[in-house]
């Protein structure tokens, strides 16, 4: 009776390796250098200079691959080491796999925002919209023109879209954020107020007793919450009559434009109004904290090329804008 041992090899390519778990846990990365030196330089002594070790380490590895191979790999002609069919064959797969290998753990991850056609997600309220989104658009176009913006509302869920990945960047508000998210101060902005440029109220001094008699419009930028500045309200003309609270600045334009209304709003936003509303700015009579305006993002980002880039053309954007920080 014939001892027939079980064919533990697999075939890739025409090429016997040995079975993944018993021969790529044994074929350490040292010795697929060793192995790729030897065919390149076809010499025991060169190969050993190429990698940086001696001669008798050289040639331990090269019977650690014999064994693991079970294949000769070279025979010696002069000085010259000629290799097998198999160790031939090896060499073209070898090459490429110490290539990706390169490329993968040691190549540039350099962010090239004039190739990249990445889409940033950005949360944000109308207010940071009107504020950011033109200039950060200039930028874009200037220097990547096909990146990609979406513009998300900031929500209770923003948090858990940092954290998810869903959003890249917050643009807004101080709110409660995690300790996984990172935050940095853009800018803080002073309050102004707005009127329209035939307004009643031009015809007399701008006091705290004419704000008093006024009614407004106020926005509250914090959800749940009233603001610093409906605070500021509160404690310095509680008798002040506000006509409407709205939830964000998009209608604040036309009921400008066309009411009896005064808007007390940051001054950044008052100057996008500005440029589409024929209004009278009016200093506030009283004082109000400065509203702090933060760049948020996951700290998984922190280093990430791509986010760091998109952080500093917000931050230089927002340097365009009418308004120095």
């Amino acid at each position: 009776m014939v001892d027939e041992k079980p064919n533990n090899e697999k075939l890739l390519g025409g090429i016997g390796i040995m079975p993944f778990r018993n021969g790529l846990a044994k074929l350490d990365f040292q010795l697929l250098l060793a192995l790729d030196a030897l065919l390149r330089q076809r010499h025991l002594t060169r190969a050993s200079d190429e990698l940086g070790v001696s001669q008798p380490a050289m040639s331990k590895y090269l019977r650690r691959l014999r064994t693991l191979l079970g294949d000769p790999l070279f025979f010696r002609v002069g000085t010259a080491m000629v290799p097998t069919q198999r160790a031939a064959a090896l060499a073209e797969p070898l090459a490429q796999i110490l290539d990706l290998a390169a490329r993968g753990l040691f190549s540039s991850v350099d962010f090239d925002p004039r190739r990249s056609d990445r889409t940033f997600s950005l949360l944000t309220s109308d207010f940071g919209a009107a504020v950011v989104l033109a200039p950060l658009s200039t930028e874009l176009e200037r220097l990547a023109p096909r990146i990609r913006l979406r513009i998300l509302n900031v929500d209770e869920q923003s948090n858990a879209r940092l954290e998810r990945g869903d959003a890249d960047l917050l643009i807004g508000v101080v709110q409660r954020l995690s300790e996984a998210v990172s935050t940095r101060v853009l800018y803080e902005d002073g309050f102004t107020c707005l009127i329209r440029k035939d307004h009643r109220l031009t015809q007399r001094p701008w006091t705290l007793d004419a704000f008093r008699d006024a009614r407004h419009v106020v926005v509250s930028l914090e959800s749940g919450r009233s603001s610093a500045l409906e605070r500021a309200i509160a404690l310095h003309a509680p008798d002040a009559h506000v006509a409407v609270r709205l939830p964000a600045f998009a209608a604040v334009p036309s009921l400008i434009a066309s009411t009896d209304l005064v808007v007390t709003i940051p001054k950044r936003v008052a100057a996008v109004v500005a440029r589409t509303t024929e209004c009278v700015e009016l200093p506030v009579p009283f004082p109000v904290p400065p509203l702090t305006i933060i760049l948020a993002w996951h700290r998984r980002n922190d280093d990430e090329p791509a986010h760091r880039w998109l952080r500093a053309t917000v931050e230089r954007a927002l340097v365009a804008t009418p308004l120095k920080r």
